[in-house]
This record gives structure tokens, C-alpha cells and sequence, in this order.
């Protein structure tokens, strides 16, 4: 019983000097007093780095409910609605451990209304909508966009890129796989060529990151697509773009495994097994969707 006296009085005079502590400070003391991967430690780190300079360096007597309401508000102008979801329960597991530790009376997040958001609807975008999103890009971004709309690859693989997977001579790009998903050479369209070669003219390091900042530390896969939501009269997703390459290539494509293997699907029956695309019969699909492209965004 003395002893969880004394623990209790030891937590409130750590709570009555906690209050004016800074955000920052605070989450210095969460990561040290954390015992998690290398790995794990990077991503948390870089998600509250995000959180601080998003809401600021603040006491913590000021992340009151109304504040942390108001920074998720905006942070939803910028995430998809399952994304900005997950995010407000990452922060609210976050805060658990402040007030747990008695850096704060209690977590402010808990007062936050969070409504689950519906369930998303994948969709094919439209030529004139793809061609809006070509043109809002800027020469930061257009890599990353035409990987998704032209290559169809999904933000992890993007992440994954480096110099030797990009072929410029055969106009080729090495996917690594991800989330089960197949190894796979998908063929560069025109228009996604020229802007690769103009990328990688002058880096030479073989293991030198595609998606990357100047630095060359990673960069936040989602940004691109958060440029672009700023830009267009419509609401997208970076999934989206990956549904409207695989509509579009079904579209031409002679045959369904063509398609499969160009997304990373695997085969799902035995017959679909044995049935392997040429390297001609996917460029011959790639060129065929990216002429009804032009096609259809010049008549849009």
C-alpha cells in the first residue's frame, strides 16, 4: 500500500512539471523509453515529426481537444478518409502513453469525435479526368504519376526503385514484388520513357533511389497525389490510377493473363498457369492502351 503511495505521489510531481514541457521534448522521452526495431523507431519518428510541425511545437498544456480536433480537420484535406481514420488512432494510442506515464491528466484524443469513414469505392478515371492530372503535374511529380497511370505500379514499388531497375535502352522497368505479389517487367510507355530518361541522365549510381529528395533520403510516397488534389475539380486516389491502367489494359489486351501479369497478379487457375506473355505481347498491350489514350484524351 506504501508503496503505491509513494508511486503515485512520485507520478504526480513528474505531472505538475510535465504541463510546460514541449510537444517535442516529450516525444524525445517516448522514443527513448520505447524498446522497437530500427525500422519501427524510423517510421514513428518521421509520423510525429509530421504531427509537430503540423500542429507545432507546443506545451502540451495546449493540446487540448479543440486543437488536436482541429489539426485532424486539416489533416483530412490531405488523406484519404481510411488514412486521416487510421492516423486519428495512431495519435490517440499515442497520447494513451503520455497519460499513462502522467506527462498529461488525460488523453485529449479520446474527446475527438471520430466517425469511421465509408467504405472507399475504387474507380477507373476517366481520359479527361487523367489528362487534368497530366497537366496539373508538375516536373517534381510526373515520374511518380505516369508510374502509376502508365506502369501501374502502387506506392511501395515506386518506394522500391532504384537506377538498376530502370532499363532505358529497352524501355523496361524491374518490379520487385510486394504483398505477395509477382516479379514482374512492365514496358514503358512514350511519354513515361522520355521523362525517365530525362530523370536518370545524369545519375549514375546503380542503387540510387527513383522516388528520393535531393538528399536522397525517402520521400512520402501519398505527396504526389496530395499535389495533384490541390490542383484538379475532383477527388482521386493513388489506388484509383492503378484500377484505371488495369481497365484500360483489359481494354486492349488480347488476352486476361497479359493482364494479370502486368498488375503482379498471380494465376488463379491451373489453366491460367501454363499461359505465359511474351515480352512482345506486353509491349504490344502497353502501346495499344497508351494509342487509345491519346485517342481518347484528344477527344475528351
Amino acid at each position: 500500500m506504501e508503496a503505491e503511495v509513494r508511486k503515485q505521489r512520485t507520478a504526480m510531481q513528474g505531472l505538475r512539471h510535465s504541463p510546460d514541457m514541449k510537444l517535442a521534448e516529450a516525444i524525445n522521452e517516448y522514443l527513448d523509453a520505447r524498446v522497437i526495431s530500427q525500422g519501427t523507431r524510423q517510421r514513428e519518428t518521421q509520423a510525429l515529426n509530421t504531427f509537430v510541425r503540423g500542429i507545432g511545437n507546443k506545451r502540451l498544456a495546449d493540446l487540448t481537444p479543440r486543437a488536436l480536433a482541429e489539426y485532424i480537420e486539416r489533416r483530412k484535406l490531405l488523406l484519404a478518409p481510411w488514412t486521416s481514420y487510421r492516423e486519428t488512432l495512431w495519435l490517440r494510442s499515442r497520447f494513451q502513453w503520455f497519460a499513462e506515464q502522467w506527462y498529461i491528466p488525460a488523453n485529449p484524443v479520446e474527446l475527438v469525435k471520430v466517425r469511421v469513414p465509408h467504405e472507399t469505392r475504387r474507380r477507373a478515371l476517366s481520359y479527361d479526368e487523367t489528362r487534368q492530372l497530366c497537366a496539373a503535374a508538375s516536373s517534381r511529380i510526373i515520374v511518380r504519376y505516369l508510374l502509376a497511370q502508365d506502369a501501374g505500379l502502387a506506392l511501395q514499388e515506386m518506394s522500391n526503385l532504384r537506377r538498376r531497375h530502370i532499363d532505358l535502352q529497352e524501355k523496361m522497368i524491374e518490379v520487385l514484388p510486394i504483398k505477395g505479389r509477382a516479379h514482374r517487367a512492365v514496358p514503358m510507355t512514350e511519354r513515361l520513357h522520355r521523362e525517365l530518361a530525362h530523370r536518370l541522365a545524369e545519375v549514375t549510381d546503380p542503387d540510387a533511389k527513383l522516388v528520393a529528395t535531393r538528399k536522397e533520403n525517402p520521400r512520402d510516397p501519398h505527396s504526389f497525389v496530395r499535389h495533384l488534389r490541390l490542383r484538379v475539380p475532383f477527388t482521386f486516389t493513388a489506388h484509383d490510377l492503378r484500377h484505371t491502367f488495369s481497365t484500360r489494359l483489359a481494354a486492349v489486351a488480347q488476352r486476361q493473363r497479359i493482364v494479370q501479369y502486368l498488375m503482379g497478379h498471380h494465376p488463379r487457375t491451373p489453366t491460367e498457369k501454363y499461359d505465359h506473355p511474351s515480352l512482345q505481347d506486353c509491349r504490344a498491350a502497353i502501346a495499344a492502351m497508351d494509342a487509345a489514350r491519346r485517342k481518347g484524351e484528344q477527344s475528351a
